[in-house]
């Protein structure tokens, strides 16, 4: 629903915007190269340009990782497939110089889902209490965060035409923040003792307390102006 209003408020105030007939009104779209988390990933994005001083984006920008590891004889598997929508509304202090400021907010698609393996034989402590891996059996779970976060960011855009229509260059570096991240998890051994859904819920409180509260974005964008 939100990404929805999100392109609402956009198509509005870009047709608001036209009456005011500024030479420097411009629609613009591009692809884009980005780094967010230390993951790689790409996306697009619309953006209109009001005035020389204001511009609005609307963006997608996919974030994508599987991978499987074994760390302290624990298999450890992860999935994400993200889709997520973010609008900014960008601020240029000095028109020659096209470097800017924006604030926004990003509306962030599936949570990320893992499961845990124990190696057989073995015997592991959850919430200071020993269980053996048959006990234990594999637990799964999903990284909860908020839906929709606040973001920040600054950029540099090159226009190579300057004001006409034509291609750009754009890099800009920005943060998600109040994602508050939380482990959802549990055990799907239905013969576990009944002790082991409450110590896996402990355990998991305690490691949500150690996840990052935000993300960082590097991106890089090549888009056309119209």
């Amino acid at each position: 629903m939100l990404p929805a209003i999100l392109v609402g408020v956009f198509i509005f105030l870009s047709a608001s915007s036209s009456d005011a007939a500024d030479p420097h009104a411009r629609f613009e779209i591009g692809a884009s190269g980005a780094i967010l988390s230390d993951h790689p990933t790409y996306g697009a994005e619309i953006g209109y340009r009001f005035t020389p001083e204001f511009r609005t984006r609307v963006g997608y920008f996919n974030l994508k990782q599987k991978e499987s590891q074994m760390v302290e004889a624990i298999q450890f598997s992860q999935d994400l497939n993200q889709n997520n929508i973010r609008m900014t509304f960008d601020f240029f202090p000095w028109d020659n110089l096209n470097l800017y400021g924006n604030v926004g907010a990003v509306h962030l698609g599936e949570p990320e889902s893992f499961t845990i393996t124990p190696t057989d034989g073995r015997s592991y402590t959850v919430n200071g209490v020993l269980y053996s891996s048959a006990q234990l059996g594999k637990v799964a779970g999903i990284v909860v965060t908020h839906k929709t976060v606040p973001y920040i960011g600054v950029g540099w855009a090159h226009y190579f035409k300057g004001n006409r229509p034509g291609w750009y260059f754009q890099m800009e570096a920005g943060m998600v923040s109040n994602l508050e991240p939380r482990l959802d998890i549990q055990s799907v051994n239905s013969s576990a003792p009944p002790s082991l859904t409450s110590d896996v819920e402990a355990q998991a409180d305690k490691e949500s307390a150690k996840l990052p509260d935000a993300y960082t974005i590097y991106a890089i964008i090549i888009g056309y102006r119209f």
